[in-house]
């Protein structure tokens, strides 16, 4: 046996000797030419600083074609790219069929050149590899490179291969599982200006999690930056080309998407002029990452547009285009076929200028067919300077939810809002949302709110199904009313100015005066809409700002629990005037404290009309304009055209408090009214208004008899009964009408016999 060990053991170690150097564990050290491009023939450069020459490869034109038997380049390793000024593209392809393994420095010397780097095997980046480049860098795990309109460059070598003078333009992918490329905890970033694009069959993007600085501000170690430049990021599951190119990156139809993942990296164009974000994939996942474009100067920001099957935005992840500066700032484009859920995700457009050319924010849209909104997601335009807020558009073709925690205050949810305390402050964008069906719940919101001198914008919702809001709130704010905001942008002083990701306060969160800002319009189109457990819509002015109007048309209406609501909250002088309120409803029910209020603490009333060609009940529910202080008249109340108007413990009324009280009309087939319910017109120290009410039945409680609390003994007046006169042991039990008074629908039914 001893003999056998002493033979075996040398042969072990010549076996250890042979296997290759793997640095990593998994790719050996090294990069050679294949010999396929070039006269140089096959060459094992001398590492570790890899001298690349032009001479190694082939030159057509502009253009540097180089050929890789293996491509690895480690972490005490440099790759150099070098060629004459002449060159404009150095193009590169690995032919061994193993993945690239880049955990070092890749660089050129070419003053001129962009870099495009081929390998259909994959590519991975670990978290030592970096970019040196005074050009862009293009790599994709594709089977050839379109070079011009039709001449193709292929990843592997052909027989007398001629080689384009015309520019790479696109990846092309011949598979329909191509390669993946992996970024370990890698940095890479280009010069300003110039672009990063990366495509292959997957995508795969893992750094470490960021450090707060002493602002607050998460600082990421890992991600892809490019300066006021271009990243193009592009996952591929079918045969098809990927275009990058100035502007955008065009993708061949069909071009199926694959997987894109990115977990705790950011992903960055932000400079003087915010740049340009394009990513294509099938289903993205979003986690505890960043996707900006700031803009600092005074050009105005790119695009950032993502196309996606589905898309998943978790743990605080953000996809944020802000401007800091007299440029706009880009706009956010999203189109996902399938859902998007944003859970403790932000997509956010923010304008924080305070010079008096402050740039404004830019747009969001947003299409989908399903989108969820929960645990503090939220989808926020803002200004917080002089810039105005952009706009928020949002279509989903099928059902939008927005699911909060019931939290005071709840994030969760849809807003532009305008938080500047400067006397110029820029005004709130508009939102406008297009469904089939719109569920709000627990907390979560659709606002558009000032809490400055900006006025805020509109909300217009259509649901062209159904609105159903129970614990949510549609809200158009002057102010923080009671104290409370919709979200944690300018719902305290302390935070007022000051987004999550802004290094410096830009209002100024110490002044006190009442907002002056206007609150924006509702106006909201469903087929159903139901509003309970303490659903909101409202319009508040906290201040001198006016309240916004609340129009509203639907087929159905019921509000259970819940308020429709316009609000003045001022006592001061001059406190602005309440909305009005307009609903267009073929039925409208309002049940156990369903309200529909205009109220003010010191100003005018506001006035309300309802068109209803169908039917009104209110059990339980109350329509009230009401003036709590000062010499306000009411409000007014028009009801017109209901075929039953029906009031069971309802209340309907117009009061003022010095001022005089608003006029009611009401006008209706017919106007039931039972006894325990009221329409009233009235001013504590004014003049009552009026009561008009016009109908052929005005009031069927006058028409009941009232029973007495004690009735007459019966058995003094009845006759004996059979049992008793024939002995018999029998007995019956009849009900009979009783007179004047009919029997009630769930009553038992009287007997026939007589």
């Amino acid at each position: 046996m001893k003999k056998i060990l002493q033979q075996f053991v040398p042969v072990f170690c010549l076996f250890i000797i042979a296997l290759p150097a793997y640095a990593d564990g998994t790719h050996p050290r090294g990069i050679k030419t294949d010999g396929s491009v070039g006269s140089a023939g096959s060459l094992d450069l001398p590492g570790p600083d890899y001298r690349i020459r032009a001479e190694y490869g082939h030159q057509a034109g502009a253009n540097l074609f180089h050929s890789f038997q293996q491509f690895n380049i480690h972490t005490d390793e440099t790759a150099t790219f070098t060629g004459p000024d002449s060159v404009q593209n150095i193009i590169s392809r690995v032919t061994g069929g193993d993945p690239s393994w880049i955990d070092g420095k890749l660089a050129s010397a070419a003053p001129n050149a962009d870099i495009w780097f081929l390998n259909p095997a994959g590519l991975i980046f670990g978290p030592s590899a970096s970019l040196d480049l005074p050009g862009s860098f293009h790599a994709g795990t594709g089977d050839y490179l379109r070079m011009g309109e039709n001449q193709r460059f292929y990843a592997q070598p052909l027989h007398n291969e001629v080689l384009s003078v015309a520019p790479p333009a696109a990846f092309g992918f011949l598979t329909e599982v191509p390669a993946p490329i992996i970024i370990r905890e890698s940095t890479l970033s280009v010069s300003e200006g110039k672009a990063l694009s990366l495509s292959g069959g997957g995508l795969e993007m893992n750094g470490t999690p960021p450090a707060d600085n002493e602002t607050g501000e998460a600082e990421y170690v890992s991600g892809l930056y490019a300066e006021s430049g271009e990243i193009s990021l592009v996952s591929v599951a079918s045969s098809g080309e990927v275009a990058p190119g100035p502007g955008g990156t065009d993708l061949s139809d069909p071009t199926q998407g694959g997987s894109f993942t990115a977990n705790h990296v950011r992903i960055d164009v932000s400079g003087k002029r915010g740049g340009c974000i394009f990513i294509h994939a099938g289903d993205i996942e979003v986690t505890a990452s960043q996707v900006i474009s700031k803009t600092s100067g005074d050009q105005d920001g790119r695009v950032t547009e993502i196309h996606a099957e589905n898309m998943i935005l978790n743990e605080s992840a953000e996809i944020a285009s802000i401007t800091e500066g007299s440029g706009d700032s880009g706009d956010i484009a999203l189109f996902v076929a399938d859902t998007l859920t944003i859970s403790d995700g932000h997509i956010k457009g923010h304008s924080f200028g305070t010079e008096p050319d402050a740039g404004s924010g830019g747009q969001i849209e947003i299409e989908a067919d399903r989108i969820i909104l929960t645990d503090k997601g939220d989808i926020a335009s803002g200004t917080y300077g002089l810039g105005e807020a952009g706009t928020i558009t949002i279509r989903v073709s099928d059902t939008l939810t927005i699911s909060g925690k019931n939290e005071k205050p709840d994030r969760t949810g849809i807003k532009a809002n305008t938080h500047s305390t400067l006397p110029e402050a820029g005004n709130g964008g508009r939102v406008e949302i297009e469904a089939d069906r719109i569920i709000i719940t627990d907390g979560g919101h659709v606002a558009s709110d000032t809490f400055g001198a900006g006025d805020s914008g509109s909300v217009l919702l259509n649901a062209w199904h159904t609105l159903e809001v129970s614990g949510g709130k549609i809200m158009s704010m002057s102010g923080i009313p009671g104290g409370e905001g919709t979200g944690d942008e300018g719902t305290s002083d302390s935070q007022a100015g000051q987004d999550p990701g802004a290094t410096e306060p830009i209002t100024n969160p110490e002044d006190s005066q009442m907002p002056t800002g206007n609150a924006g319009h509702i106006e909201i189109r469903a087929d159903q809409i139901s509003l309970t457990n303490d659903a909101e819509i409202a319009t508040f002015t906290t201040g001198i700002g006016q309240g916004g109007t609340i129009h509203i048309i639907a087929g159905d209406m019921r509000v259970s629990e819940s308020e429709i609501s316009a609000y003045s909250q001022s006592e001061e002088p001059g406190a602005g005037q309440a909305g009005n309120i307009e609903v267009e409803s073929d039925t409208v029910h309002l049940l156990n404290r369903g309200i529909i209020t205009a109220e003010t603490a010191n100003a005018a009333g506001g006035n309300m009309i309802f068109e209803i060609p169908g039917f009104l009940y209110l059990f339980g529910g109350q329509i009230t304009t009401s003036v709590q202080g000062g010499a306000g008249d009411g409000g007014n109340i028009t009801v017109r055209g209901p075929e039953f108007a029906v009031l069971n413990k309802g209340r309907i009324r117009a009061n003022a408090y010095e001022g005089r009280g608003g006029n009611i009309r009401i006008t209706a087939e017919q106007f039931l009214q039972s006894s325990d319910s009221r329409v009233e017109a009235s001013s504590e120290k004014g003049i009552d208004g009026t009561v008009r009410i016009e109908s052929p039945e005005t009031d069927v409680g006058n028409g009941l008899t009232v029973l007495p609390e004690t009735y007459l003994d019966a058995s003094n007046w009845s006759k004996t009964p059979c049992s008793q006169r024939t002995g018999e042991n029998m007995s019956r039990f009849i009900i009979k009408g009783r007179d004047a008074v009919p029997t009630a629908p769930d009553d038992l039914l009287t007997s026939p016999l007589r």
